[in-house]
C-alpha cells in the first residue's frame, strides 16, 4: 500500500491537489455532460482538525466529508454513488478512489480501542492507529475475496447484476480458513 495517514492539521495540501472526498457510499465529483472530475483543494473549505484523517494516495488525498468546513460545497460538486462513478474514471484514478474509500471508511469506524475503549491515535510511518493506553495497533481490515473466470473454449461465464447494468466474472467473499 503506497499511502500514508496524516491529520488535516499536519497534511501539506497544495491548492491544485486532487481530493477524494467520501460520505457514506458516495464520492464528491463535478459532472458536466459525460465527463466527471474530482475537486481540487482550492475548491473546498476544510477543517484543520486533529481528529480528521487524510490519506496520501498516488493521485491525491482521500478524506471524509466530515472534514468539510460547515458542510458547504459549490453547486457544481455533488456526492454520487462511488460504485456507479468508478467506471467513469481512468483506471489509476478509479484505483485511488476505491482504496481511498476503504481507508476513509476504516478510519471513521476505528475510533476507539477494542481492548480498553480508549480513543485511538494515528500511528507514525504506517497506515494504522494505536492505543496510547494499552499499545494495541489497529490496521485496516482485510476482506479476502475470490474471483473466478470460468471458461469453455473461447467462451467465458459472466454474471449480470440485478441492481446494475453490467456483467462481471464470478466473485465472492471467502470465509476464514476456507
Amino acid at each position: 500500500m503506497n499511502s500514508r495517514i496524516e491529520t488535516l492539521k499536519t497534511a501539506q495540501l497544495n491548492s491544485d491537489d486532487v481530493l477524494f472526498i467520501f460520505r457514506d457510499n458516495g464520492i464528491l465529483v463535478a459532472e458536466r455532460s459525460e465527463q466527471v472530475r474530482l475537486p481540487i483543494a482550492s475548491e473546498i473549505n476544510l477543517n484543520d482538525s486533529d481528529n480528521a484523517s487524510v490519506f496520501r494516495l498516488e493521485g491525491g488525498w482521500a478524506l471524509s466529508a466530515s472534514s468539510l468546513k460547515d458542510q458547504s460545497i459549490s453547486r457544481e460538486l455533488q456526492f454520487r454513488p462511488l460504485r456507479d462513478t468508478l467506471t467513469r474514471f481512468a483506471i489509476p484514478i478509479a484505483k485511488d478512489a476505491a482504496l481511498g474509500a476503504q481507508l476513509v471508511n476504516w478510519s471513521v469506524s476505528a475510533q476507539f480501542c477494542g481492548t480498553c475503549g480508549n480513543r485511538l491515535e494515528f500511528a507514525e510511518k504506517q497506515v494504522a492507529k494505536f492505543c496510547p493506553k494499552c499499545s494495541k495497533h489497529v490496521y485496516p481490515q482485510l476482506s479476502p475475496v475470490v474471483i473466478t473466470l470460468i471458461r469453455r473454449g473461447r467462451e467465458i461465464l459472466l454474471i449480470k447484476s440485478r441492481q446494475r447494468s453490467y456483467f462481471s466474472c464470478v466473485a465472492g467473499f471467502v470465509e476464514p480458513g476456507e
